[in-house]
């Protein structure tokens, strides 16, 4: 820079100033248009300093809990893979030839597009390929048991037959195997080398090296032939199950299994698939697992249990690449321990991006908080000493509440709103709890509605009761209420609950019917959200942050339904992120961790993670209660926060709202 001229420096040593200048007065103005500008200054940037501190504080990794846990998923993997060889040897043998030509016809398309896409391509390269790609399918089509052999050819009487056994034994190598060269071969050796029972056996067996016919040949064919097969370099052969591998996923699922086709991948964006509108290719992952199991499994029991070995299998696998191999490494790379002992545990400082998705929500990275699983996963994170605790405190049933805020149902409103709310899965459960008893052959008269379904009054008694005869399914129905309002709130069909229930589809359809029906008023609300879209051009969240569908008016049906989906998602989703972010501004501005000697870890979705010292826990969770009972503008249904904490983040004691003093030193003592 010093060698070039003001001017320079203006025109090209400062051009990312200007154009971030200039960006920025275009964001100005467009977002002052909007009416967003307000939110933006006061809480997108305003969260910006929480986000910050929680990366430079970090959050202890505890590297002990991370070898004992993937010690139990290798574990697992171990025998799930038993068990699914087992399973396969015994059930999949023959070869699935009718499974081969569904799954041949169903790609080929593709893969002749693929073929011919190819430099140089025929007519003549293209049916070669599909040849070849059929042949490879019937190879996989059937299970050969695995086996350890030697990796050898058969022996020949040749030159290299012989300069094998040699090098195996440690012999001079054959020049020629004429009766010559067999003598020169013989000036090499050493005297005890002369005496082996190898050197021995040639000069009798050579006059049959052509016919190899004779009784001295064949026993110097078995010599060799056994130094082969016992000091040759070992192979396993029989069935792979690579299940890092898609193609072999595919073969394991749809042929070696014989499972129908019903997920699929999505094409990626100018992929070869979405230029030629070509369907995706049929999916291996958990969903599909899962729907199989849901679905196809009745006749086949075997198959069922096979699946659920298969689905262990790949989430412990999953969990080594995501957590056991990676953890380790951020340890030790920010580790600053004087002992051995010290070195298994360390500061992490997972990256956060304030405004990563569509909906503008965190996002995290390098490592990734948000992607840790619930459950024992989280162990791994604990607090920095026995003075703190990690300390969850979450919106209960947040989007619920603000779709139920959104569409007015009067049916989900009393839920929350009244002297006596009601239970929304409750009220659900009532719903479905006639397909549950006819499910179980139960033939059972109860208080009725005049649409058929169980009076709400009745249903809560019984699952009050619980030495009731019906309490079991009463029970059963409220869970499966409780799973079906969360999954149909943002349009989940048939075959998502399917998985999440692991009930047939035509069962899961039941219970959406059996859900519209509760709820009426959502429907009504999503097509208004969707035609004022389509009118506007984009959608607004309750604090009128703005998200633009550009595709909502589009003649490609499926651009269009995505953004009918998006657009509905959005006006809850973006409404929960932008709570979050007048959370975390407030987090900052009222210093509360600061007061408390506390540290944010990160915000997980509807979830804040902090690490508080006992102490201060009442302070905090009070501050923190007041921080998140809030009510969006022109709402009339409040947030409610739930407070939880524990050694880790996996292992929490809930407190509720607001908890006292008591509660708190009642969960201390029990931990």
């Amino acid at each position: 820079m010093s060698d070039i001229s003001g001017a320079d420096v203006l025109g090209y040593g400062a051009d990312d100033a200007v154009v971030t200048g200039h960006l920025y007065q275009h964001f100005l103005h467009r977002t002052s248009i909007e009416g967003t500008t307000d939110f933006i200054r006061d809480y997108e940037c305003g969260a910006v300093p929480a986000l910050v501190g929680a990366f430079i504080d970090g959050v202890t990794c505890d590297g002990e809990a991370i070898e004992k846990m993937s010690a139990e998923d290798k574990v697992v993997m171990d025998k799930t893979m038993t068990a699914m060889r087992l399973a396969l040897s015994e059930r999949c043998k023959e070869p699935n030839f009718e499974g081969v030509d569904i799954l041949f016809d169903d790609q080929a398309d593709y893969y002749r597009m693929k073929a011919k896409a190819l430099k140089n391509s025929t007519k003549e390269s293209i049916a070669e390929s599909a040849k070849v790609r059929k042949a490879k399918l019937k190879m996989s089509c059937f299970y050969e048991d695995q086996a350890e052999v030697a990796d050898f050819k058969p022996w020949l009487p040749t030159v290299a037959g012989f300069n094998k056994i040699t090098k195996l034994l440690g012999f001079p190598d054959f020049a020629k195997v004429s009766k010559p060269g067999i003598e020169d071969w013989f000036d090499e050796l050493t005297p005890e080398q002369r005496k082996s029972q190898f050197a021995r056996l040639i000069p009798p067996a050579h006059p049959s090296f052509v016919k190899r016919e004779s009784d001295a040949y064949k026993e110097l064919q078995k010599f060799c032939t056994d130094t082969l097969e016992e000091l040759s370099p070992r192979i396993t052969t029989g069935t792979e199950l690579n299940l890092d591998s898609p193609n072999q996923n595919q073969a394991l699922m749809y042929l070696l299994l014989g499972l129908p086709i019903r997920l699929r991948t999505k094409p990626t964006a100018k992929s070869l698939r979405d230029q030629y509108s070509l369907p995706g290719s049929p999916s291996t992952d958990s969903d599909a697992i899962e729907t199989a199991m849901a679905n196809d499994c009745e006749d086949h029991p075997w198959k069922k249990e096979f699946l659920e070995n298969l689905l262990q299998y790949k989430t412990a696998a999953t969990r080594f690449k995501n957590y056991w191999n990676v953890y380790p490494l951020w340890i030790a790379g920010n580790n600053k321990a004087t002992s051995a002992e010290d070195s298994k545990v360390g500061i992490v400082h997972p990256g956060l991006n304030s405004c990563g998705t569509v909906t503008r929500r965190p996002t995290g990275s390098n490592p990734n908080l948000l992607q840790i699983s619930k459950g024992e996963t989280r162990d791994m994170f604990k607090a920095q000493d026995a003075g703190h605790v990690i300390c969850s405190i979450d919106f209960s049933s947040q989007e619920l509440r603000l779709n139920a805020d959104e569409c007015q149902d009067e049916t989900w409103m009393s839920a929350y709103t009244g002297k006596v709310p009601k239970d929304l899965h409750a009220l659900t459960g009532s719903r479905v709890v006639g397909t549950v008893l006819k499910k179980a052959g139960m033939t059972v008269t109860y208080p009725q509605n005049a649409d058929g379904s169980m009076e709400y009054e009745f249903f809560t008694t019984l699952y009050k009761d619980a030495g009731h005869p019906l309490h079991e399914k009463i029970a059963e129905s409220r869970s499966i209420g409780k799973t079906v309002n969360f999954s149909a709130q943002f349009g989940a069909q048939a075959a998502t609950l399917s998985r999440n229930l692991m009930v047939p589809e035509e069962e899961a359809q039941d219970y959406l019917d059996a859900y519209n029906a509760t709820f009426p008023g959502l429907a009504i609300w999503k097509k208004k959200v969707i035609a004022q879209a389509k009118i506007d051009g984009y959608v607004e969240t309750a604090y009128g942050s703005r998200r633009h569908c550009p595709g909502i008016n589009s003649k490609n049906g499926r651009e269009r339904s995505r953004w009918e989906r998006q657009v509905v998602n959005f006006k809850i989703q973006g409404t929960a992120a932008d709570i979050l972010k007048v959370v975390l501004t407030g987090l900052h501005r009222s210093k509360l961790l600061e007061a408390t000697e506390s540290y944010l870890i990160a915000p997980i979705y509807d979830e804040v993670l902090c690490e508080v010292p006992k102490k201060n826990l009442k302070e905090f969770l009070d501050g923190m209660c007041d921080l998140m009972s809030l009510t969006v503008p022109g709402g009339t249904i409040p947030m409610v926060p739930d407070c939880s904490f524990g050694p880790t983040w996996g292992q929490q004691t809930e407190v509720g709202t607001k908890p006292s003093q008591e509660t708190i030193d009642k969960a201390l003592e029990s931990m």
